[in-house]
This record gives C-alpha cells, sequence and structure tokens, in this order.
C-alpha cells in the first residue's frame, strides 16, 4: 500500500492579530503632555453610532511612544499661534473596528444620520473610505484631532449639543474656543475632504496650518478626513491590536 502525505504550506494573511496585553512601547500620551485636552468620543454616545463603542473602558489616548513623543512637539509648534489640540482618538482596538463594521451592515439604523453623513447613504460608508473593516488606529501610529485656542474652556466643549456636521461652528462653540475646520469631527462628507475648495478661507486656513505643523512632526494627513493623521514611523506596520483602551 502506498502513503501519500500532504504538505500543507500556511500563507500568512496580510495582517497579523495580536492577543493579549498592551506592548510596553504602547504608552499613554500624558507621559510627554500631561495637560493635553481629551475628547474621546467613542468612550461616550456623541459619536456616528450614538453609543459607547466597544473597546473603551477608559477616555485615555494610547500611542507609540515616538507618536506620542512627536505629538509633544506638535503642541509645541501650536503654542507659538496661541493654539492647542484637542484629541478624539488614538489607539482604537479591533473590538471597536468591528463595533464600526457591524453597525455599518445594519442599515436600518440611521438615528444620527442627520448629524454624522447627512448627504451619504450608509450603504456607501465602505466604498467612500469612512469605515473599513481594518484601522490604522489599531497600530497606535493614527490619531484623530483638531486645534482650538489656548486656554479654551473645555468644560464648554464637552458641553456642546450635536448638531448637523456641515453646518459652521455655533457661537456658542466659538466662544468656547474651537477653531472652525469647515466640518465637525467624524463629519462623513466630501467637505471633510482636506483639500476640499467649498470650505470657507477661513476654513482652508486652519486646515492647512494643522497639516503643515503635523506634517513638520513626521505625520501624514489621509486626504478624505481633515482630523486623521499617521506617524511615518510605525512599530507595527501589519499588526492591528485588540488590547482595550483602559
Amino acid at each position: 500500500m502506498r502513503w501519500i502525505i500532504l504538505i500543507i504550506i500556511l500563507i500568512p494573511k496580510a495582517y497579523a492579530t495580536l492577543v493579549g496585553g498592551k506592548p510596553d512601547d504602547i504608552v499613554d500620551i500624558r507621559k510627554y503632555l500631561p495637560d493635553v485636552v481629551h475628547d474621546i468620543r467613542y468612550f461616550s454616545k456623541n459619536n456616528f453610532i450614538g453609543e459607547e463603542i466597544r473597546g473603551y473602558i477608559s477616555p485615555k489616548c494610547l500611542l507609540q511612544d515616538h507618536v506620542a513623543k512627536d505629538l509633544a512637539s506638535v503642541q509645541e509648534d501650536l503654542k507659538g499661534l496661541n493654539l492647542e489640540l484637542i484629541i478624539y482618538d488614538c489607539y482604537r482596538p479591533q473590538a471597536a473596528v468591528n463595533h464600526f463594521v457591524q453597525w455599518a451592515k445594519n442599515i436600518n439604523d440611521i438615528k444620527m444620520k442627520h448629524i454624522f453623513y447627512p448627504s451619504v447613504p450608509k450603504t456607501e460608508l465602505f466604498s467612500r473610505g469612512y469605515i473599513a473593516s481594518k484601522s490604522g488606529h489599531s497600530k497606535g501610529n493614527t490619531i484623530d484631532l483638531g486645534i482650538m485656542v489656548k486656554g479654551s474652556d473645555f468644560h464648554a466643549i464637552k458641553n456642546l449639543p450635536l448638531g448637523p456636521c456641515k453646518t459652521p461652528l455655533s457661537e456658542n462653540a466659538i466662544r468656547a474656543g474651537l477653531i472652525e475646520m469647515g466640518t465637525h469631527y467624524d463629519c462623513f462628507d466630501e467637505l471633510s475632504h482636506t483639500d476640499n475648495n467649498s470650505i470657507s478661507d477661513e476654513a482652508k486656513y486652519n486646515r492647512g496650518t494643522l497639516v503643515k505643523i503635523m506634517k513638520k512632526n513626521n505625520f501624514k494627513n489621509y486626504s478624505r478626513e481633515w482630523w486623521h493623521f499617521s506617524h511615518r514611523q510605525n512599530n507595527y506596520p501589519t499588526t492591528y491590536h485588540e488590547f482595550f483602551v483602559e
């Protein structure tokens, strides 16, 4: 009797998933920026889904160490313009990304559409690049942020009511210290594309200022979202982490 031996070669996927604890080189941003302002939207209900997102146990900003360090340099550069950072999201666990994907497939849940994607059909959020099954945030080198006047009233900012994301800032928002950027954060719309020419000259200038300073400090902007930046150096190019934010 002849025996046939089959040799199975396992070809690795284009990405790897780390299951387990947080690597030592992913740190809390407060290591370098102890007073930076956080408005971690996915720890709250103030986001495009309208509920707290899985994987966020604490409203912290975690990033690869060298990324956090360069972000401190960004903050220093902004101070010279009487501005400072406001951080919306940093490291994002794969559980949160999966939450986004699950929500996007439920086409009947559109309770936040009038605020965050008023002009885009929910069925097109994937094809237009606003939601993906894998995110650079899960690598720990990507961040969502904006700018505001240095010394702004953050308590007032946090308590601003959500409104349609394509509308200009309200008087209360301006009084609190926010800067006009052409859209609000997480606005799934062409107006959020960084180089969109339909926004005001003021918003164009402010976007340009943010991109210029971020670029100087080794960050690259995602062209469809003015708030989204990734550091050019990435210690985990093919790894999507799963540990929770806590």
